[in-house]
């Protein structure tokens, strides 16, 4: 389920914008054991920033291990045919 379907639809949320940024980095010890990584693993830290009318709605830090996906970002409710 898609996180701003569930807060449109619970809370009547609209986003009118979404800011993504992503950076490359060394995950800190805690997000290693968390993740069960070897600790000093790399992988992908993706901040993810959704604002209502130039208001902040929520903020998400995902850190993504090394993997053989294709990560896809979309603002759509429903993955790309060639995704899903």
């Amino acid at each position: 389920m898609n996180f701003k379907t569930i807060l449109h639809r619970e809370g009547n949320v609209s986003f009118t914008e979404m800011s993504y940024q992503m950076q490359v980095i060394t995950f800190p010890d805690a997000i290693s054991r968390a993740l069960m990584l070897a600790k000093g693993a790399v992988g992908l830290m993706l901040d993810i920033l959704a604002s209502s009318e130039r208001t902040p709605v929520y903020f998400q830090e995902i850190y993504i291990p090394q993997n053989r996906f294709k990560l896809c970002i979309t603002d759509s409710a429903t993955l790309p045919k060639s995704m899903s």
